[in-house]
């Protein structure tokens, strides 16, 4: 009996050892990842007879999908669902990794948490098995059979098997991979070989080609069937080069891609193509030994360099020229370079070069000669040094402007070592030399001598206007008593001319009158005092002055007020703007429209490098925000020239000649504005459009804190 029993054992155990045989040898068969898996669960399932067998891929989350199914009619389907069970804790992953296999044989009797059973049970599970499958040594996922009719014992020859099952599929998941790791790179090298700019030709031992890429046949002409087989002859390489190819090329030694640093190495070969032509090709070639030492093959790369050659030859042209032109070049530099410096040693002028920081750099003679200071003394130390301390407030508040803007030009007062004060009309430039670094050239004139003859001029004038007033001022009222009639009466031709004689006098007491005005504006004897005032109540007194001149001439005023405060004197402001809009009024046609506006303007200046102030080691900000409120005068009239633009704020300068017999003016109207708007720091202009009408603009810089409070508002 007991030999019976053994024999029946040994039976079964052979068949089993058939059928696992049997299903490894189909699961091994294939090479196909999909067919792998749908060939393990269909024949776990029937070795078993089990109603559900799954392939349960692990995601590196925990997280896992039922990527193949074998599942008997009337039981639900799991294939491809997301599945997440939290109840198996972090740790799971870990424990199946490390050869961890569940059995559990009734769902209601095993111990499993409450969480694992209710999804168990969502797929109708009475009882399953968990094989894990480790491929590569990591884990792939889980071999799971389910009985979902009712409980069931698992035997362990059936645990076994699976767990045998399980080793042969994760085997083959990892052959499948590593061949289609291995297809995948395959068909990345032909994709690159295909499209590589070079042409890709393989060579056989004999010197046949074996592989003409598309390359090959674009570069050549030649298609990969007329070529195949072929080797190297008169037909592909020109005669004088065949040696030199199949020596460079062919003749390897067994060392990949030879080294072609040596510049006498010659790897270029001129090559014929399938039309005839000649093209120079550059080669790269690699050779293939078998473990004998004997040669398989050779790859090569060949690269048309025909352009480039060409390119080359012509670069060398261009280069030859250039040396030329390079030596002509420099010569003219270094003769412009001797101009500037014999201009520069003997200017009159005192000139400077400094730095971004507005450090000395160089001086010329005359600087050392006039001023009294030695080098050692200029040179290295900042040039607002040189300058009364009014000047140097002056010169670092647009120091930032220069660098933005390229040049500026201002008068100001130099202190030489004497302590004698000498009144300078200084330009700035910024120039840039070859290298592209950035300097600033600075010509001072002395023109002390000329401000002095202006100041005895304008002390002329003003006691000759004084002593014209007096007189002017009586004949002007005895000629007004006599226009009255109270000393009899006059002819009517003694009234015309009384009357001509009454307006003659008039223009020339404000003739006078402006020109004491200008001349003590620009004495300083005319202290233009600041104080705060709302920029709207300057233009209503303004407009509200010349209405009635303006209802004469037939001419509609408008102004907009702009409610801000600003620094200024209000009288004097009242005065520019009453004179540009009784200008505007004069030089407009009847029925015509002057408008006064006003506007906030804010621009950032971006300064770089900073500017270092004067004796501190602080550095200016390097973005200057500036702040301005513009006032405009705009009329419909007949327009200014552009070339008289700027002349017309000149002393007695009119647009046309006879504009100051017709419009009454005494030619100092402008000069007057251009001179107070100066006083206050600011800019006036023009801009004009012929026959369409004038705009006439203050600009008056605002004070830091009120610059703030009208930005903010």
């Amino acid at each position: 009996m007991s030999l019976h029993l053994s024999a029946m054992n040994l039976e079964k155990h052979n068949q089993r050892m058939q059928l696992l045989a049997d299903v490894t040898y189909k699961i091994r068969q294939s090479l196909d990842l999909h067919e792998i898996l749908q060939t393990t669960v269909t024949e776990v399932r029937q070795l078993l007879d089990a109603d559900r067998v799954v392939m349960f891929q692990i995601h590196p989350n925990g997280a896992g999908t039922v990527v193949q199914e074998a599942v008997l009619p009337g039981w639900s389907k799991s294939i491809d669902q997301n599945i997440v069970d939290s109840c198996f804790g972090p740790g799971f992953v870990e424990s199946y990794q490390n050869g961890r296999v569940s059995v559990i044989n009734d769902i209601e009797q095993a111990p499993i948490t409450p969480c694992h059973a209710d999804l168990l049970r969502q797929f109708e599970v009475k009882a399953n098995l968990v094989i894990p499958i480790i491929s590569q040594d990591q884990l792939w996922g889980l071999l799971i059979a389910h009985q979902c009719s009712a409980p069931r014992e698992w035997q362990a020859f059936e645990v076994d098997l699976l767990k045998q099952l399980a080793d042969q599929a994760g085997i083959a998941l990892a052959q499948a991979k590593l061949v289609a790791d291995l297809n995948q790179a395959h068909q990345q090298l032909r994709f690159h070989v295909e499209n590589s700019p070079l042409a890709v030709i393989e060579w056989d031992h004999a010197c046949r080609i074996q592989r003409w890429s598309a390359q090959a046949e674009r570069i050549f002409g030649w298609s990969a069937d007329e070529v195949i087989g072929r080797g190297p002859d008169h037909w592909f390489i020109h005669t004088d080069d065949l040696h030199l190819f199949r020596e460079q090329v062919l003749n390897l030694t067994g060392h990949p891609f030879p080294n072609y640093a040596s510049p006498d190495m010659e790897r270029l070969t001129r090559n014929y193509t399938k039309a005839g032509d000649l093209i120079d090709c550059e080669w790269y070639s690699s050779a293939l030994f078998n473990e004998e030492g004997n040669l398989v093959s050779i790859l090569s790369m060949a690269q048309d360099v025909s352009a480039r050659q060409q390119a080359e030859a012509a670069l060398q042209q261009l280069n030859r020229e250039l040396e030329m032109r390079v030596e002509q070049r420099t010569a003219a530099l270094q003769e412009s370079e001797q101009r500037f410096r014999s201009l520069f040693e003997a200017a009159p002028d005192f000139i400077y070069v400094l730095d971004t920081q507005g450090i000395i750099q160089h001086v010329n003679p005359v600087v050392i000669e006039r001023s009294g200071y030695r080098k050692s003394e200029l040179v290295g130390h900042p040039l607002v040094n040189l300058f009364t301390p009014k000047s140097q407030v002056l010169c670092q508040q647009q120091f930032g402007e220069l660098l933005s803007q390229g040049n500026h030009r201002q008068e100001l007062e130099f202190v030489g070592k004497n302590g004698k004060i000498l009144t300078m009309d200084c330009s700035f430039k910024v120039v840039k030399d070859l290298l592209g670094q950035i300097s600033i050239l600075v010509v001072q004139r002395d023109i002390s001598d000329r401000k002095a003859l202006e100041r005895i001029k304008d002390e002329f004038i003003s006691v000759v206007s004084h002593e014209l007033r007096t007189p002017l001022t009586s004949i002007h009222g005895s000629i007004k008593l006599l226009a009255t009639g109270q000393l009899g009466d006059l002819s009517d031709d003694g009234q015309q001319m009384l009357d001509i004689a009454d307006q003659n006098t008039d223009r020339l007491v404000r003739l006078v009158s402006d020109v004491l005005d200008l001349q003590r504006i620009e004495s300083g004897r005319a202290k233009i005092r600041k104080q705060l005032c709302d920029a709207a109540d300057l233009m209503t007194h303004a407009t509200d002055a010349m209405r009635s001149m303006a209802y004469h001439h037939n001419i509609t005023l408008k102004s907009t007020p702009l409610l801000t405060m600003i620094w200024a004197n209000p009288d004097y402001m009242v005065q520019t703007l009453t004179n540009l809009i009784s200008n505007a009024i004069k030089f407009s046609q009847p029925g015509g429209t002057v408008e006064l506006v006003a506007e906030l303007r804010i621009e950032e200046h971006r300064v770089n490098p900073p500017i270092q102030s004067d004796h501190q080691n602080n550095l200016l900000p390097t973005t200057v925000k500036h702040t301005e409120l513009w006032f405009q005068v705009i009329d419909q009239g007949q327009g200014i020239p552009a070339d008289k633009l700027e002349s017309v704020f000149e002393r007695f300068q009119q647009v046309d000649a006879s504009d100051a017999r017709e419009k009454g003016g005494t030619g100092l109207g402008l000069a007057i504005c251009r001179k107070i708007v100066e006083q206050h720091g600011g800019k006036i202009w023009a801009e004009s459009v012929l026959g369409q009408g004038s705009c006439f603009f203050v600009a008056l810089p605002m004070s830091c804190w009120l610059a703030e409070k009208a930005e903010a508002s």
